[in-house]
């Protein structure tokens, strides 16, 4: 984008969200606890975090799901703690995305994660989320909270029953929820996380190189809605191929060059006979 402007390159800092070690952080997945600052694909920083839990989660999955109930409340009253711990050290501030103390924000809300896969699993509460006015209370407090600036430590919790008031609702919310283009997007979510951030950053750059606007907020509304909806297309249009072909593709070949896409010996004597 810069040599089509400028016929040249520019030489890759050494210091900044560009620059070669930034480029270094994001290649071995450690941006989110050393950058600085949000660098190269901004929102990967979380990808970052999550990569650390998946290491957790090989040995952390089979001690969960071993446990008692009673271990399983103590764990989730260890993870709400170390929470508590953190909102206190940085005065109610959980929007900590660089350095160590990332990963008491990180790892504990993967452990809430787990085990509140577990209570669902074991029908815990599903009576009561089931209906359509408890997930209504769920929407209806979120929406307080943020409203309010209530917080952060009490969005924790509160998103954490949204999901499970979502997947166990048996009313009318289930069927809006469940249909085709909201599934779509959410087979994509992913892919279109990872998208919009190069999507923005290659409209500032066009903004600045091409028209010399160099801050968004001076485009008059029209064209700014205009702006606002070819983004969001583009990343629409970009997030589709990228699930398909990088995300299922890269699942598949995980799967068959680890062997567990492969049929088995016994499989494969039925799918003989």
């Amino acid at each position: 984008m810069e040599y089509a402007a400028t016929g040249s390159f520019p030489a890759i800092p050494l210091k900044g969200a560009e620059s070669v070690w930034a480029l270094v952080a994001n290649l071995f997945m450690l941006q989110g606890l050393y950058a600085s600052m949000l660098s190269w694909n901004y929102p990967a920083w979380s990808i970052s975090l999550e990569f650390m839990a998946y290491l957790v989660f090989p040995f952390a999955l089979p001690w969960v799901w071993r446990s008692s109930g009673r271990m399983q409340a103590l764990l989730a009253v260890g993870a709400l703690a170390t929470l508590c711990a953190l909102a206190w050290a940085t005065q109610d501030n959980l929007n900590q995305w660089d350095g160590p103390q990332t990963l008491l924000r990180c790892l504990p809300e993967f452990l809430l994660g787990t085990l509140l896969y577990s209570a669902y699993r074991s029908g815990l509460a599903v009576s009561v989320l089931s209906s359509d006015l408890s997930m209504v209370a769920v929407v209806l407090a979120i929406l307080l909270l943020l409203h309010t600036g209530g917080p952060d430590l009490l969005a924790v919790p509160l998103f954490a029953l949204l999901v499970l008031a979502a997947v166990a609702n048996r009313g009318r919310a289930a069927g809006a929820l469940n249909v085709r283009p909201l599934v779509w997007l959410g087979d994509v979510s992913y892919s279109l996380y990872l998208i919009h951030g190069f999507v923005e950053y290659a409209t500032t750059r066009l903004l600045g190189l091409v028209l010399g606007i160099h801050d968004r907020k001076a485009l008059p509304g029209g064209w700014s809605m205009a702006l606002l909806v070819a983004m969001v297309t583009a990343c629409l249009l970009m997030a589709g191929p990228a699930y398909r072909r990088i995300e299922v593709g890269g699942r598949r070949l995980l799967r068959e060059g680890s062997g567990f896409g492969r049929p088995t010996l016994a499989t494969a004597g039925r799918q003989g006979d």
